[in-house]
C-alpha cells in the first residue's frame, strides 16, 4: 500500500498492490478520515465554530454510519447479493442529497456544478474584491475533451460505444458492463493521463460543448477533497451567509466516505474483477432512480501530491447511455445534449508552425476564464514529473485552444 499523509488525512488516490488489499485499505482510510474529521470539528475554527456540539456529534455519527454502510455493501456485493448492495447505496445517496438541498454541492446542473464552475455558484464564500473573478468563472461556456488512439474523420466515432455493440462494453471504474458510457475530461492533459499517456502520434482529441439541455444534466459531484474543506472553512466570505457556509462544510464531510471508496486504485493490471470498482458500479446502478445523469470525480492517475492541483484540470465526468436517442438509435440521449468536433491529432498539431495570433488564441473555457498565467493562482497549476507547472505554458493548453476553435457538430440521424 502506498500511504501519503497530509494534515492527518490520507491523500487520494490511495494505491494498493493487489485486489485482496481493497477492504483493508478502505477501513484504514476511513479510520484516518474519522480521526481527522473529529479533530477538524473539535478545533472549533472557521465556520465549524458555529456548529453546536449536538450538530458536530450528529455529523460524526452520520460519517460512522455511512462508512459502515459502504463496508457492508462491499461485503454484500462480494457474497453475490448485488441487489441489496445497490439498494443500500441508493438509499445512502438519497439521504446525503436530501440533506444537501441548500447548497447543491452534491447534486446539481452540470453548468452550475462545483466540478465545472468551482466555487462560482457559492458567492457567499468570497468578498467583494473577488467579484470579477467570480464573473469570469460564470460568463463563458464550458468545454470538455474526449480522446481515442484510433484516428477517424467522422466525429460520430468520438461518441460512446454504439448501443448495438453493447458486447464491447467492458469494466471501467464508472462503467457497468453492457452499459455504454460517455467519458469526458476537463482538460486534454487529464484525458491523456486517463488513457495511460499514449504516444502523441496516437492521441486524437475532440472538444465538447454542452447544448442548453446538456447544461441541465444532473451531476453527482464526487470531487470533494480535504483541501476544499480547509479552504471553505477558513475563507473570509460574507458573515451574513454563515448557514450556507456551515451547510457546505457539512455536505463535504458527508460525501467524503464515498469519495474514499471510489478513490482506492489497484496498481496491478491482473485480473478481470476489481474490488476498487465495486462502489463506483453500485453508484452507477443507482443514479437513474435518483434523477442523476452522470458522476464527476477527480482523476485517479494523479501523481504524488498532485491532488492539491487537481481542480480544475483533472476532473472526469462519466455519463451512462441508459436511453437511446430518438435522433439516432445507435447512441444514447447524452449525445443529443452535446456538440463535438472531429478529432485532431496531437503530434500533427505540435508539428505546426503557429502564428503569433493562433498561439495567443483563447477558445477553451480554461483559457477564457483563467486569463492570468502565474504561480499565484493555484487553479493554473498541474504537477508534471514531480514539479509544479503553469498550465498555460504547456502544449496541452495550446492544443485545447486549437481543438476548441474547430467546428462543433450536433448528433444527426445519418
Amino acid at each position: 500500500m502506498n500511504e501519503r499523509m497530509d494534515n492527518g488525512i490520507i491523500k487520494l488516490p490511495y494505491e494498493i498492490d493487489s485486489d485482496s488489499e481493497y477492504k483493508k485499505a478502505f477501513v484504514k482510510c476511513m479510520d484516518k478520515y474519522m480521526s481527522w474529521a473529529v479533530n477538524f470539528l473539535e478545533r472549533n475554527e472557521g465556520f465549524t465554530k458555529y456548529l453546536s456540539e449536538d450538530e458536530k456529534d450528529g455529523i460524526i455519527k452520520a460519517i460512522v454510519t455511512d462508512g459502515g454502510i459502504i463496508k457492508n455493501c462491499i461485503k454484500l456485493y462480494c457474497s453475490g447479493d448485488i441487489v441489496s448492495a445497490s439498494l443500500r447505496i441508493k438509499r445512502l445517496l438519497a439521504r446525503i442529497i436530501e440533506e444537501d438541498k441548500g447548497t447543491g454541492f452534491i447534486k446539481s446542473d452540470l453548468d452550475k456544478n462545483y466540478c465545472s464552475r468551482m466555487s462560482a455558484n457559492y458567492p457567499f464564500l468570497y468578498g467583494e474584491e473577488n467579484k470579477r473573478y467570480i464573473e469570469r468563472l460564470l460568463e463563458h461556456d464550458l468545454t470538455f475533451f474526449r480522446a481515442r488512439t484510433d484516428y477517424f474523420l467522422d466525429y460520430k466515432e468520438m461518441y460512446h460505444i454504439p448501443l448495438d455493440k453493447r458486447d464491447l462494453v467492458g469494466t471501467e471504474r464508472f462503467s457497468v458492463p453492457g452499459i455504454p458510457c460517455f467519458y469526458m475530461g476537463s482538460s486534454i492533459y487529464d484525458i491523456w493521463l486517463e488513457m495511460g499517456r499514449p504516444a502523441y502520434s496516437d492521441f486524437n482529441v475532440s472538444a465538447i460543448k454542452l447544448t442548453e439541455s446538456g447544461k441541465k444534466l444532473q451531476i453527482l459531484n464526487l470531487t470533494a477533497n480535504p483541501y476544499l474543506l480547509f479552504g471553505v472553512n477558513n475563507i473570509s466570505g460574507n458573515e451574513d451567509e454563515i448557514e450556507n457556509n456551515v451547510s457546505l462544510v457539512r455536505a463535504l464531510l458527508r460525501i467524503y466516505p464515498l469519495v474514499i471508496a471510489t478513490s482506492i486504485r489497484n496498481k496491478s493490471p491482473r485480473g478481470k474483477f476489481r474490488s476498487d470498482y465495486i462502489i463506483s458500479h453500485l453508484i452507477m446502478m443507482s443514479i437513474k432512480d435518483l434523477g442523476i445523469d452522470g458522476v464527476a470525480y477527480l482523476s485517479k492517475r494523479i501523481e504524488n501530491h498532485g491532488e492539491d492541483y487537481a481542480m480544475p484540470q483533472l476532473v472526469n465526468i462519466a455519463l451512462p447511455a441508459f436511453e437511446e436517442s430518438k435522433i439516432n438509435k445507435k447512441y444514447g440521449t447524452i449525445c443529443e445534449k452535446i456538440e463535438i468536433t472531429r478529432a485532431a491529432n496531437y503530434e500533427e498539431f505540435l508539428s505546426l508552425e503557429l502564428g503569433a495570433g493562433e498561439r495567443n488564441d483563447k477558445a477553451s473555457y480554461f483559457a477564457k476564464t483563467f486569463v492570468e498565467p502565474g504561480y499565484h493562482n493555484i487553479a493554473n497549476g498541474i504537477v508534471v514529473s514531480g514539479r509544479y507547472v503553469d498550465y498555460h505554458d504547456t502544449g496541452f493548453y495550446r492544443f485545447e485552444n486549437h481543438v476548441c476553435s474547430m467546428k462543433f457538430h450536433e448528433l444527426t440521424n445519418s
